[in-house]
C-alpha cells in the first residue's frame, strides 16, 4: 500500500489543533472513569484475519462483530479522553489559580515588611540623632558648671530642662523604633512562611502541568488511532459484509477512507481560516474607515500619507506570514502578536475584571489596534507544543516548552482558533492560534505568560531582554 507518513504529518498539523489536556489515567481508572480500554495496536483485527475467514460465514460474522466492537471502542476511548481532558484542564487551572492567590499573599506581606522596615530604620535614625545631640550638649559635670559659673545658672538650667524633655521624647522614639523593628521582623517571618507555601504550590502546579501534558499526548495518540486503525477496520468490513474474497481494491480502501477523513479535517480548517480572515477584514475595514474620516479635514499631503499608511497596514494584515515577518525581532525570537500591539494589563497586582478583587496577574494582556479578535498569535521561540485545548479560566490555551526549558502560555484563544497540535515542533514566528475571549475574559485579547523553573516571570522583562518591546 502507499506510504501515508507524509500525508499523516500534514493531517496532524491541520486537523488535530484542538487537543485537550488530561490527568493521570491511572487515577481515573481507580475511580471508575474508564470502563474499558482498546486493544493494543497489534491486537486489532488484521487483513490476515479477514482472509482466513473467507468461505466461512459464521467466522465472517463473528469477525464483523469484533471489528465493529473495536471501532466503537476507538471512538469511546476518544470521547473518554476528551472528557478527562476537560477535567485535567480545570485541575491545572485550579492549581495555577492557587499559586496566583499565594503569590498575592507573598507580594502583600513583603510590601508590608518593607514598609515596616523603612519606618523602623527612620525611627532608629531619629533616636540615634537625638542621643548624639544630647551628648554634645552636656560635656561637664552639672554641679561643677553651677559652682564655677553662677552667673549663667538660668541659661544652664533651661538647657538641662530642654535636654530632659528631649530625653523623654527620645525614649518614646526609641520605643517606637523597637516596636516597628519587631513588627518588621514578624512580617518578614510571615513573608518567608508564605514564600515556602508558594514554592510548595508551584511544585504542585508544575506536577499538574506535567501530568496534563503527558495525558494530552495520550489523547492525541487515541485520536491518531481512531483515524489510522479505524479507517483500516472499516475497510475490512466491506468484503466481510459482502461475504466475498479480498481483492486489491479492498486494501486500498483503508487509505481512501483515511484521505477522506483528512479532507474533512482540511475543510474544517479552511472554514475556520475563512472565518478568521473575514473577522480580520471587517476589523481592518472599520479601522480604515475611521482613519479616512479622521483625515478628511487634513491637507492633501496628509491624506496621501494616511492612505499610504493604510495601504501598508492592510497588506500586512492580509496574511499571517507577511504580518509575522514584519514584526520579527532579534534572531531566534518573534513578537507574540503584532509589534503594534499594546499592553492593557501588566504583570503584577490588579483588580480582576471578572472576579472583582485584587490579585496577582501572572502575565500581560495584549490587544491589537483596530481589532484583536482573530488576530494571529505567534510562537515567540522555537519549542514543542505541550497543551492545545481548553484549560479552565485560560479558555482555549496553547502552551509550549521552548528549547531552553521555559514554558510559554497563551490564553483566551478563539473557539476553533488553535492552529497547532500536541507534540508539534514550532519555530519562532509560526502562527499557533488566533486571539479571542474564551475562559475568564471580558473581551478579545491575548493573555501571555512565561514560567521558568515553575515560577512566573514578568513577560515584559523577558521580551525586552530579547529585543522585543510592548508598552
Amino acid at each position: 500500500m502507499t506510504s501515508t507518513s507524509g500525508l499523516w504529518d500534514r493531517t496532524r498539523h491541520l486537523g488535530f489543533k484542538a487537543g485537550a489536556v488530561v490527568v493521570l489515567t491511572a487515577a481515573l481508572i481507580a475511580q471508575g472513569a474508564l470502563v474499558s480500554t482498546a486493544k493494543d495496536l497489534d491486537e486489532y483485527a488484521t487483513w490476515d484475519d479477514v482472509i482466513s475467514a473467507q468461505g466461512d460465514v459464521d467466522k465472517q460474522n463473528a469477525l464483523i462483530d469484533e471489528i465493529n466492537g473495536q471501532i466503537d471502542q476507538l471512538k469511546a476511548d476518544v470521547e473518554v479522553a476528551e472528557q478527562v481532558a476537560i477535567d485535567a484542564g480545570q485541575a491545572y487551572s485550579d492549581a495555577a489559580d492557587a499559586t496566583t492567590e499565594q503569590n498575592s499573599v507573598v507580594y502583600n506581606l513583603q510590601l508590608q515588611a518593607d514598609e515596616a522596615d523603612q519606618l523602623a530604620t527612620e525611627s532608629e535614625q531619629e533616636a540615634g540623632a537625638m542621643v548624639a545631640a544630647m551628648s554634645n550638649r552636656v560635656n561637664v559635670d552639672p554641679t561643677v558648671q553651677l559652682l564655677t559659673q553662677p552667673g549663667s545658672a538660668d541659661d544652664f538650667l533651661m538647657g538641662m530642662s530642654t535636654l530632659s524633655k528631649l530625653g523623654t521624647h527620645n525614649g518614646g522614639t526609641y520605643e517606637d523604633a523597637v516596636s516597628q523593628r519587631n513588627n518588621a521582623e514578624q512580617l518578614g517571618e510571615q513573608a518567608e512562611v508564605a514564600l515556602d507555601e508558594l514554592e510548595r504550590l508551584e511544585a504542585e502546579s508544575q506536577a499538574a502541568y506535567e501530568s496534563a501534558v503527558a495525558a494530552q499526548q495520550d489523547l492525541q495518540n487515541k485520536r491518531d488511532a481512531a483515524i489510522n486503525e479505524g479507517s483500516e477496520l472499516e475497510a475490512m468490513l466491506i468484503p466481510l459484509m459482502e461475504h466475498r474474497d479480498v481483492v486489491e481494491a479492498d486494501y486500498e480502501e483503508g487509505e481512501r477512507l483515511r484521505e477522506e477523513e483528512r479532507q474533512r479535517i482540511e475543510r474544517e480548517r479552511q472554514e475556520a481560516a475563512e472565518a478568521a480572515a473575514a473577522e480580520a477584514a471587517a476589523a481592518e475595514a472599520a479601522r480604515q474607515q475611521q482613519n479616512n474620516s479622521g483625515s478628511s479635514s487634513s491637507s492633501s499631503s496628509s491624506s496621501s500619507s494616511s492612505s499610504s499608511s493604510s495601504s501598508s497596514s492592510g497588506s500586512s494584515s492580509s496574511g499571517s506570514s507577511s504580518s509575522g515577518s514584519s514584526s520579527a525581532s532579534t534572531a531566534g525570537y518573534h513578537y507574540p502578536m503584532s509589534s503594534s500591539a499594546y499592553i492593557t494589563s501588566p504583570y503584577g497586582m490588579r483588580l480582576h475584571p471578572v472576579y472583582f478583587y485584587w490579585r496577582m496577574h501572572n502575565g500581560i494582556d495584549l490587544v491589537v489596534p483596530g481589532g484583536t479578535c482573530w488576530a494571529p498569535i505567534y510562537a515567540v521561540a522555537s519549542g514543542t507544543v505541550t497543551i492545545a485545548g481548553w484549560v479552565g479560566d485560560y479558555g482555549n490555551m496553547v502552551s509550549y516548552r521552548t528549547n531552553d526549558g521555559s514554558v510559554i502560555q497563551n490564553g483566551h484563544i478563539s473557539s476553533g482558533g488553535i492552529n497547532v497540535y500536541v507534540g508539534q515542533y514550532v519555530n519562532a514566528g509560526d502562527v499557533i492560534g488566533y486571539a479571542g475571549t474564551t475562559g475568564a475574559s471580558t473581551g478579545c485579547h491575548l493573555h501571555f505568560e512565561i514560567l521558568q523553573g515553575g515560577s512566573y516571570v514578568d513577560p515584559v522583562a523577558w521580551l525586552n531582554n530579547r529585543g522585543m518591546y510592548y508598552y
